[in-house]
C-alpha cells in the first residue's frame, strides 16, 4: 500500500471505503476501525498524527475529536489544515477554530496570526471571508491585549500580523500604529507604516513625516517625502532641502530636479551648506555626491577643496569624484592619494588604477612602501601587470624583516603569480631586471614562497635572472 497521500471525497465515517490505512509505529489497521477509535480516542500521540495523516478522512476525524476534547495544545496543527488540499478537512478546520474560540482564553490564538495571515497568499480558495470572521470574533472575546501586545513581540513574523490586524480591526490608533512601525527598525513594518502617514489626521502627520524622514531604511524615507511632495505640503520645500543630505543617491537626485524646476538654486544651497561647517561627515560626502551628478565639472572648484579635508571618508570621496569628472587628472589624483596618511585614501589610489585605468609608476609604488608599509594597496595595484606585481613583492620584501601576517600574504602573492606567469608572452623591461637582478634577489624571493622555491627560481633564470 503506497504512504502517497491521498485526495479522497469525504463521506460520512460509516461510508469511508474499504481501505488499510496505516500509522507510525503501529501494524496496518482497516480505514473504518481506525475512524472509529480516533472518535472516542484521548490518545494525544494518536491525535497528533491523525491530523497531519496521509488520509484526509483520518485528518478530517482527529481534528473533530481535538474539538470535542477542547486542547490548546491542537490549536496550531489544527490551524495547519486551514489551506489543506481536501476541501472538507479545510472547511472542518476552519469551524473547529470558530468552535474553540468559544471555549479557549482568547490569548492563546495570538501565536497564530503570522499563520492565519499567510492564508491571505493561499491559492486553494478565498479564505478572506473566513478570515475576517475569525479575527472578528476574536476580537469580541477579549483578545484585543493579546493582538496589541504581541505589537512589542520578538517573534517578527508574529510583530508584523499583530500589526495589520490591529489596522484592519482598529484594535490601536492610526497615529501610533504609525509611529510604532516607524520606529520598529523593521523594514517591513516600518513602509506599511510609511504608507498609512495620508491617514494621519493632519496635526499628527508632521511628527509622523519627521520620524520617517529619520528612518535608516531609505524606501520608508522616500515614501515619506513623495508623500509630502506629490500633496504639495506647505512644509515641502523644507522637508525636500533636507533631503538633499539624505544617504540614499537615487533620493537626493530625484529631490534636487523637483527643487529645480521651481526655480531653487541647488548648486548655491550646497554651497553654503559646506560653508556652513553645520554638516556631518556623511552629510558633506553626500552633498559632494550630488553636486557631481548635477553639476559636474562646474562643481570641481567646490569638490576639489574638500580634498584636504580633516575627514578621512570625505577626502576619499572627493578624489573620486575629481577623477570622474575631469578624467584627464587621474593619474595625478591617483598618486596623490597615495601619499595620503590614511589607508582609506591610499585604497581610493588602488581603485583608481584597477576601475578606470589610473596609473602610477613603479617609482611611486616603492615610494609608498617606504613611507607606509602599505603592501596590500601597492600589490593590489602592481597586479596590473605581471613583472609588476613580482617586482612590486620584491620591493615589499626589502623593507625589513615581514611581520607573519605580511609573509603569508607575499607568499600567496608569490604562487598567485607562478599560476598565471604563462599566461602572458611578455618578458621583463629593463626597470624591472634592474630591481630583480639585484644580487641576493632570488634568494630573497625564493624564501618567501613555501613550496614552490625551484619552481620560481626556474622561472627567474629563464628570463636572465641570476641566482
Amino acid at each position: 500500500m503506497s504512504l502517497i497521500p491521498k485526495i479522497f471525497s469525504l463521506r460520512p465515517p460509516g461510508d469511508a471505503p474499504h481501505e488499510t490505512i496505516y500509522f507510525p509505529k503501529s501494524n496496518p489497521v482497516p480505514l473504518r476501525a481506525a475512524l472509529a477509535r480516533i472518535a472516542t480516542t484521548d490518545d494525544r500521540e494518536l491525535l497528533a498524527e491523525a491530523i497531519c495523516h496521509y488520509s484526509g478522512y483520518v485528518r478530517e476525524a482527529g481534528i473533530a475529536r481535538c474539538m470535542e476534547i477542547g486542547d490548546p495544545r491542537f490549536l496550531a496543527p489544527i490551524a495547519d489544515r486551514l489551506n489543506d488540499w481536501v476541501p472538507q478537512v479545510r472547511k472542518v478546520a476552519g469551524d473547529g477554530l470558530l468552535t474553540l474560540l468559544a471555549t479557549t482564553p482568547a490569548e492563546l490564538f495570538a501565536p497564530l496570526l503570522p499563520k492565519l495571515r499567510s492564508l491571505t497568499q493561499a491559492m486553494r480558495t478565498d479564505h478572506g471571508p473566513w478570515l475576517a470572521k475569525f479575527e472578528q470574533q476574536l476580537v469580541q472575546a477579549g483578545g484585543s491585549a493579546a493582538i496589541s501586545g504581541a505589537l512589542s513581540s520578538t517573534d517578527m513574523r508574529l510583530r508584523r500580523a499583530a500589526f495589520s490586524v490591529c489596522f484592519d480591526h482598529g484594535l490601536q490608533s492610526i497615529v501610533d500604529l504609525v509611529r510604532l512601525g516607524l520606529a520598529s527598525g523593521d523594514i517591513v513594518l516600518a513602509r506599511q507604516a510609511a504608507n498609512l502617514i495620508d491617514k494621519v489626521p493632519r496635526a499628527e502627520r508632521q511628527r509622523c513625516l519627521e520620524l520617517a524622514m529619520t528612518s535608516t531604511f531609505g524606501p520608508v524615507r522616500r515614501a515619506a517625502l513623495r508623500s509630502v511632495l506629490e500633496q504639495d505640503d506647505p512644509a515641502a520645500m523644507d522637508f525636500a532641502k533636507r533631503a538633499l543630505l539624505d544617504p540614499q543617491g537615487s533620493l537626493r537626485y530625484s529631490t534636487a530636479r523637483w527643487l529645480m524646476q521651481r526655480g531653487f538654486d541647488v548648486l548655491r544651497h550646497c554651497v553654503d551648506s559646506l560653508d556652513s561647517g553645520r554638516l556631518r561627515p556623511g552629510q558633506i560626502r553626500a552633498v559632494l555626491s550630488l553636486l557631481g551628478e548635477l553639476q559636474g565639472k562646474e562643481a570641481l572648484p567646490v569638490i576639489g577643496q574638500h580634498t584636504k579635508s580633516a575627514h578621512v571618508e570625505v577626502r576619499a570621496q572627493a578624489l573620486i569624484l575629481m577623477a570622474k569628472l575631469a578624467p584627464s587628472t587621474k593619474d595625478d589624483i591617483a598618486a596623490r592619494a597615495m601619499q595620503d596618511p590614511s589607508r582609506r585614501v591610499r585604497r581610493t589610489a588602488a581603485l583608481l588604477c584597477v576601475r578606470q585605468g589610473a596609473f602610477v609608476s613603479l617609482a611611486q609604488l616603492r615610494g609608498m612602501l617606504g613611507k607606509y608599509g602599505d603592501h596590500i594597496t601597492a600589490l593590489r595595484i602592481a597586479r596590473r601587470e605581471k613583472w609588476d606585481y613580482l617586482v612590486c613583492i620584491a620591493f615589499v620584501a626589502q623593507l625589513g624583516e615581514a611581520d607573519e601576517r605580511t609573509r603569508e600574504d607575499l607568499a600567496w602573492a608569490i604562487d598567485s603569480w607562478l599560476a598565471t606567469e604563462g599566461s602572458s608572452w611578455t618578458r621583463p623591461s629593463p626597470a624591472h631586471m634592474e630591481v630583480l637582478a639585484q644580487p641576493g634577489m632570488m634568494k630573497l624571493l625564493c624564501d618567501l614562497t613555501n613550496s614552490s622555491q625551484a619552481l620560481l627560481a626556474r622561472r627567474l633564470l629563464e628570463v636572465g635572472v641570476a641566482a
